[in-house]
């Protein structure tokens, strides 16, 4: 910035500065002039009210104007004494009762707000300008007054009689504060334009003295700039290095969650697929389908069925805590007894129950009789404390089931006299696969999902869990949940029946109805399903993916369309829903009945499939007597396994 534009900024900066300080003058000097003439208005009004009260009873004589006459001659004395323009006296009609001029004598003032507040016992002062003046007298004086409206107060009831509005001539305050104010300004301009020099001449020691010093630095940064050009270079390559160190490592956490995300569903399909043909050839060999069992094997079969039947609750517990973290999950509100849903735990582990009915207590209090929130959610919850403590407690010991109110909404708890969990362990108990210790993973089954689960729905319901646990004396688990709004309802998934199909039938073709054609890229799931269909009475064609499947269907030489087709969902070439999709949109298979056996489990493709044309779907491991009944309904067979 050069000097001349500093000079330029400095004197606008002191004109600017010296306006604002005398108009604040000015309007502090007016403020005061005010109160000023507001008091010797007060005083002059005091002293007429003293004079009036000592001619006569006032309270009786303000009446109208005739009767004023004999204060008159007092009052235009005052006036005249006190150097005032002019005073008007109102009675509490707002009628002119006197004043200098006669003319206005016995009119009334109807729209005056400074009138009003007198009349009311308020003290006002204003500037009435000529225009004021004309609006509410009809009379126009060719200068400003200072206006004083005063209440007339009886000094022995205390109550208004009346109004003086007191005149001041405003012409000499005004010249004198206008005067007052300009020399004021004068000497604020002044002082400031010394403060300004000095100010200028103070920054331009300074700028030279920071000219001769910035010139220094310069140089020595230029110096100290050369020194650090090779470091900054070197710290650049190192810089470099790492960002594509870290680049490297975020496009392997990406590809680790990619597998993460897409861990279960492949759990799902190259578990379940497998683990449904061992269940179904052991379920065949112990009904027999298989042939005659040698003696001794029978209970290695049963054997195997268990444990096959405990793997199968291993997967679907991992399936579904990954669903509950991952956010697919369904909640539906409704209201429900709470005794109901406490018995209805109990019944459903009618075997891990049998032999201790006696030692189960079930306790609600009346203030919850009923409850709304996820009834499914509340069940699974119970039923998992439950089997916890039937499992860590002995036979003969009481388990008691409580359910009370609490701040949140509803307290569940289920206590047990069993083994107990050791103090420092109480707070790992509801992670992910956590087992007390490695002797209590010996003594006792399971895989530490179920608690971990249900610490999930108690995040999902709003609610909490915990533990409160003695070694050797019992455990109690406690669930606070709160109520939920029974509109509420978020579509997810945690638990898919085994079998989930339309209502609607369709109309068989002409061909054998004893046909079915299966579709699946597992060779030794289609044996498997081959094996249950014959033993059922039907006639099996099987293809190992979907495009060989349409090419059955639709071959030139082909005599006859299947009765039904059973479909999986992901297989090569063609997906599953894509079978689908052609199959509905043909006229000549629209209406061929297709059955969804698979291992994707989500109520999201659940619906897909059912969505894309499916009658039926039933999610690996199946029951395979659900599949035969399923498959005789839609082509309209009696219900059995027989040759139909």
């Amino acid at each position: 910035m050069t000097h001349k534009k500093f000079l330029l900024i400095s004197l606008v900066l002191v004109l600017t500065a010296t306006v604002i300080i005398t108009l604040s003058d000015y309007r502090t000097a007016i403020n005061a002039a005010m109160v000023q003439a507001e008091s010797y208005a007060l005083r002059t009004a005091d002293h007429m009210s003293h004079q009036l009260f000592g001619i006569g009873n006032l309270s009786e004589d303000m009446q109208g104007p005739e009767t004023f006459e004999a204060y008159a001659g007092n009052i235009e004395n005052l006036i005249s004494s006190f150097g005032l323009l002019n005073v008007k006296v109102f009675n509490r009609d707002r009628i002119i009762l006197f004043s200098l001029d006669k003319a206005v004598i016995g009119i009334e003032v109807a729209d005056n707000r400074q009138l009003d507040l007198a009349l009311s016992g308020e003290r006002s002062s204003h500037v009435a300008t000529p225009v004021y003046q004309e609006k509410t007298y009809g009379e126009k004086s060719g200068f400003a007054m200072l206006e004083t409206y005063v209440p007339i107060v009886d000094p022995g009831t205390r109550t208004v009689l009346g109004a003086f509005e007191i005149y001041q001539d405003y012409r000499p305050l005004k010249g004198y504060l206008l005067s007052e104010t300009l020399r004021s300004g004068a000497t604020h301009l002044l002082l400031l334009l010394v403060f300004a020099g000095l100010i200028y001449r103070y920054g331009r020691l300074t700028s030279n003295l920071m000219d001769t010093q910035q010139s220094k630095l310069i140089r020595e940064l230029e110096d100290r700039v050369e020194e650090r050009t090779v470091e900054l270079k070197r710290s650049r390559d190192r810089i470099s290095d790492l960002l594509k160190r870290k680049e490297e490592m975020f496009r392997n956490l990406m590809i680790a969650d990619e597998y993460k995300k897409n861990f279960m569903g492949l759990v799902s399909h190259e578990l379940r697929t497998p683990l449904t043909v061992i269940k179904g050839y052991l379920t065949m060999m112990r009904d027999g389908d298989l042939g005659p069992v040698y003696k001794g094997l029978e209970e290695v079969v049963r054997t195997c069925l268990d444990e096959s039947v405990k793997l199968e609750g291993i997967i679907n517990n991992i399936l579904e805590l990954s669903q509950l973290e991952r956010g697919l999950f369904d909640l539906s509100a409704e209201t429900f007894d709470v005794h109901e849903v406490l018995s209805e735990a109990v019944s459903n582990l009618a075997v891990e129950v049998k032999g201790r009915e006696d030692d189960i207590r079930i306790e609600v209090s009346r203030e919850v009789a009923s409850f709304t929130s996820d009834r499914i959610k509340i069940l699974q919850v119970i039923q998992q404390f439950l089997t916890n403590a039937l499992k860590f407690s002995p036979g003969g010991s009481p388990i008691v089931i409580k359910a009370s109110t609490s701040h949140r909404g509803l307290l569940l708890s289920v206590s047990d006299r069993g083994v107990g969990i050791p103090k420092g362990q109480v707070g790992e108990i509801f992670n992910l696969f956590y087992q007390v210790d490695i002797s209590t993973t010996r003594s006792y089954e399971g895989s530490g999902l179920g608690l971990a689960i249900v610490h999930k729905i108690g995040q999902i319901l709003g609610g909490r869990t915990w533990v409160e646990s003695k070694e050797g004396a019992g455990s109690t688990f406690y669930f606070e949940v709160e109520p939920m709004d029974t509109t509420l309802r978020e579509v997810g998934q945690l638990e898919v029946p085994e079998e989930t199909y339309q209502e609607d039938t369709f109309r068989k073709t002409g061909s054998s109805p004893h046909s079915i054609l299966l579709v699946d890229d597992d060779e030794d799931h289609l044996f498997l399903l081959r094996r249950i269909l014959i033993d059922g009475g039907y006639t099996v064609e099987m293809c190992k993916d979907g495009l060989e499947g349409l090419n059955r269907i639709f071959a030139k030489n082909r005599p006859g369309l299947p009765s039904l087709i059973i479909l999986d969902i992901r297989m090569p070439n063609i997906h599953g829903i894509d079978f689908l999709h052609i199959i509905r949109r043909n006229m000549a298979t629209r209406e061929i009945p297709v059955i969804v056996v698979s291992a994707l489990g989500q109520e999201s493709q659940v619906q897909e499939g059912l969505n894309a044309g499916a009658n039926a779907y039933f999610v690996k491991p199946f029951d395979p007597d659900a599949l035969l009944t399923r498959i005789d309904f839609l082509l309209g067979r009696e219900t059995g396994n027989g040759d139909g």
